[in-house]
């Protein structure tokens, strides 16, 4: 499990997420990149 501090808490949305769940929550903050 992975602990949210502060600054991560309003983007994960809990105290502890796993691996897995990190990055699905992460991704949804980050828009898709355009290329070169």
């Amino acid at each position: 499990m992975i602990r949210a501090d502060a600054a991560l808490r309003p983007i994960l949305g809990a105290d502890e997420v796993s691996m897995f769940e990190m990055t699905r929550r992460i991704n949804a903050h980050v828009r898709p990149f355009a290329g070169r």
